[in-house]
């Protein structure tokens, strides 16, 4: 299920990443060229919350995602199946059947999920910090052009 959304959710994360980061210095520039604090300010510095708690959550979510994922792999790995399973030649079939399907779950669940937005970045928690320092960042600059 991963592989079929995971260009939808590289693409989402890749444009919610780029545009946090604008609207965070846009309004930070426009709170900061306030001289009084007025209703549009008010909406505008919630906005900017807004956005930056969206962001926030999202990047927990995938991290969390990432969690889960290996966590998967670590409990099938730790079941007791292999010894507790016996081979029966009337159950041959079966028997194959659920070792592929465990072996499967243990290869997939050590493989990274892989949202990496495109390979420029994995979208986590520490990037989230990264975009709030860019989000600064680009503040400062568009702040001496204003």
């Amino acid at each position: 299920m991963k592989n079929k959304i995971k260009l939808l959710l590289n693409a989402s994360f890749l444009v919610i990443y780029y545009l946090t980061t604008l609207s965070l210095a846009s309004g930070a520039i426009y709170l900061s060229q306030m001289t009084s604090v007025t209703v549009f300010s008010l909406h505008t510095l919630s906005y900017c919350l807004w956005i930056a708690f969206e962001c926030g959550t999202l990047t927990q979510l995938v991290d969390l995602l990432t969690e889960a994922n290996e966590s998967i792999g670590w409990a099938v790995y730790e079941l007791a199946w292999p010894q507790e399973m016996q081979y029966d030649e009337r159950f041959q079939v079966e028997y194959r059947s659920v070792r592929e399907a465990m072996a499967i779950v243990m290869m997939v669940s050590q493989q990274p999920l892989g949202f990496d937005c495109f390979g420029l970045f994995e979208f986590n928690l520490e990037q989230f910090y990264e975009l709030l320092n860019m989000a600064y960042s680009f503040y400062t600059f568009l702040r001496d052009f204003v």
